[in-house]
Order: C-alpha cells, then structure tokens, then sequence
C-alpha cells in the first residue's frame, strides 16, 4: 500500500479512558491516520475532541450510526478501511457489527462483546464477509510484561502434539521495585504479579513498591 491506512474511531473523546491510547499506539509506525470519528455521546464533546485532533468538520460525526452510514457512502479514495471501537464494554457489539455490515474491518478494544452471544455473532459476520475483525488483547508493549520471555516448554512426560508451545518465564527485575508514580505504573506492577503468582512463582515478590 502506498498510502497511510484511513481510521475512523466510535469513542475515544475528551471524557474517555483507552481512546488516547488507541491514537499513540496507531501513530507508533506512521501507517495510520485518524480521518473521521464519533467521539463522544456527548455533542459537544465529541466535536471539541474532533477539533482538538484536528478533524474537518464533515468527518466529524455526532453517532456511530452517522459515521458508518455517511463513510461508506464516501468513495474509495476518501472513506476509511477500517473503524476502532473504544466505548464502554458493553457499547462495543453494535458498531462493530454496524461496521462490519458496512464493509469496514474492525478493530475492538477488549473485551471484544458484553456477552459471549454477541461475540459469536460477529464471528458468524466475520465469515460471511470476509472482513478482519482485531480485538486488541495484548500486553507485550506494557512494562508490566517485559520481565517476561516466552521460551519452549514441553511436558515431562507427554509433549505436545502439535510443535512447542510456550508459557510464561518470569525474570528478576528491578522496576516492581521503585515507586509509583502513576496509575499506569500501579496497573503494570499489578500485572507482573498476577503472571507470577499465576506462573507457580515462589520468590517472595514485595507488594509495596517503595520496598
């Protein structure tokens, strides 16, 4: 592709929690731009955030339903290829699926539904039109995971029928040791220890971060 992917986003405003997250994370390689975006159920929110991420008036929608239905009727050369859904949990399966019927991939902040039927449903619409539906499930970037490396594991008395399969090396490291500045900070150290304890960790891992 000799272009930057087109992204339209259904939250994320001023008032949200992941949808700046979502924007840094899309800017980390150059490949995408933000093009449109419904950001807020709030009006004037949403076009507050669209001003502030210096999105035109025209690709500035009030609804979700408004982006999709307006985007796919833009042509090829303008619309956007694929739409990021960052609401709350459970406002996540209607513009996915609204999308999808659309012809807009889909990328979907975890958890993918609210309810294990939505999810099969769209899986059921992803067959049928082809579309990639991504649902951002992965912590490799987070510093709460970077003491872990994925090595070869195989069963002392039975291996894997299929190839290796890997779990969780836990390593010593300093960062759970200094202190917490930040709640991404606390999220992260919450993590390393949960994959410890999880992983048959022995070692006395100290809870309090100024230790």
């Amino acid at each position: 592709m000799k272009r930057k992917l087109r992204m339209g986003m259904v939250g994320g405003g001023k008032d949200a929690f992941i949808g700046a997250i979502h924007r840094l994370a899309a800017n980390m390689d150059g490949l995408i731009e933000l093009s449109c975006g419904a950001l807020s159920i709030n009006p004037e929110i949403a076009k507050d955030s669209a001003k502030d991420l210096f999105l035109p008036e025209d690709r500035t929608y009030l609804t979700y339903d408004e982006m999709i239905t307006k985007e796919s009727a833009l042509p090829e050369y303008k619309r956007i290829d694929f739409v990021t859904i960052v609401t709350p949990n459970f406002a996540h399966f209607a513009p996915a699926m609204m999308a999808l019927e659309n012809g807009f991939n889909v990328v979907i902040e975890k958890p993918m539904t609210f309810t294990l039927d939505e999810a099969k449903q769209l899986k059921k619409k992803v067959e049928q039109t082809g579309l990639r539906l991504c649902l951002t499930h992965t912590y490799s970037g987070y510093p709460g995971t970077r003491p872990i490396l994925f090595q070869p594991f195989h069963h002392v008395n039975k291996p894997p029928a299929c190839g290796s399969s890997y779990h969780p090396i836990v390593q010593p490291v300093l960062f759970y040791r200094q202190p917490v500045q930040s709640p991404l900070n606390t999220l992260c150290l919450l993590l390393w220890l949960f994959v410890f304890y999880q992983c048959g960790g022995k070692e006395k891992v100290p809870a309090d971060p100024k230790r």
